[in-house]
């Protein structure tokens, strides 16, 4: 299991607003788990060392 962040931000995009820490096997996975969190907000997520994906505000919260 690897350690995960997303990065959640303020309704301008500009500052972190919200931060959530957890564990997944994989990166398909760990962007899984983070649609509840985000709700369509702006934000990042990254795993060990590395950015793995970024959401425009807007996006859907689940990936289809």
């Amino acid at each position: 299991m690897q350690l995960y962040r997303l990065f959640i931000f303020d309704r301008f995009g500009r500052r972190i607003e919200e931060t959530q820490e957890f564990r997944a096997v994989d990166d398909q996975t760990a962007i899984e788990l983070t649609g509840g969190w985000r709700r369509a907000r702006k934000a990042e997520l990254w795993g060990p060392g590395r950015q793995v994906r970024t959401w425009s505000a807007g996006a859907p919260a689940f990936e289809r």
